[in-house]
């Protein structure tokens, strides 16, 4: 089904939902990372799957604000639509 839509990045809003759909799209080498430069520390990855296929799974927005450069998450999203 997501083969018919031609698209080369899907962005998934949390953890748990980004794990599903690695496991669904055999989307398992880590590729990119983001750590939070704050107190937490927590990470985003960006994984390849099979066909070329980039899955980034960040740190759910009710979670953290996006808006502090210390979590901003935007800059791994970038990477992966650029193609790096």
């Amino acid at each position: 089904m997501v083969d018919s839509l031609d698209v080369d990045v899907i962005v998934c809003l949390g953890k748990k939902t980004g794990a599903y759909v690695r496991r669904r799209l055999d989307a398992h080498e880590q590729i990119d990372q983001f750590v939070e430069q704050n107190n937490r520390g927590w990470t985003s990855h960006t994984h390849l799957g099979r066909d070329g296929l980039k899955v980034v799974s960040v740190t759910h927005p009710s979670r953290v604000d996006w808006r502090n450069p210390a979590a901003d998450v935007s800059p791994l999203v970038a990477r992966a639509l650029n193609g790096n």
